[in-house]
């Protein structure tokens, strides 16, 4: 388990009355006891995140675009929480390992596959969209926005972790 001393962690802490500056050694120890293994980042080093914090600056640039192509007066509640759990979708079915190039195994491993425990092709959304898709209806608007987040989430190099 990874732990960061963010602005969360120091919230919920402040929250449930319990010490933020907690004894780290203790606490790895009760975890290791329960077969977790803990690790308490430092504060203020989010670079140390690795793939999983590229990926949250990846949904934030992609979500920035989209809201500066749509602009903040269009967005519903229910558009915008549509348009993220598309953003996650696409975000959560991008590959943990490297892809393989045998044509006999066309199965990647994801975290949708994961969660899902079902392996198959990532969502692909329907239909081709324009750029005037994006003042009509609010389902259009989210799938468009959702076509254009696929055009661009392919442009994204994928870094398995380490």
């Amino acid at each position: 388990m990874h732990c960061d001393r963010g602005t969360n962690f120091v919230g919920a802490c402040k929250e449930l009355n319990i010490p933020s500056n907690l004894d780290e050694n203790r606490v790895s120890q009760f975890l290791a006891d329960q077969g977790c293994k803990w690790i308490f980042k430092p504060p203020h080093t989010s670079h140390m995140g690795g793939a999983w914090e590229r990926m949250i600056g990846v949904s934030r640039s992609i979500l920035d675009s989209m809201m500066l192509q749509i602009g903040p007066s269009r967005i519903t509640h229910e558009v915008l929480a549509t348009f993220m759990a598309e953003t996650s979708a696409i975000v959560s079915s991008r590959p943990l390992i490297s892809v393989s190039t045998d044509p006999d195994d066309p199965s990647v491993l994801t975290h949708t596959s994961l969660l899902t425990q079902k392996l198959g092709p990532s969502p692909v959304p329907s239909g081709e969209f324009q750029g005037k898709d994006l003042f009509r209806r609010q389902w259009k608007q989210v799938q468009c926005s959702e076509h254009l987040l696929g055009q661009m989430a392919e442009t994204i190099p994928v870094y398995p972790s380490a």
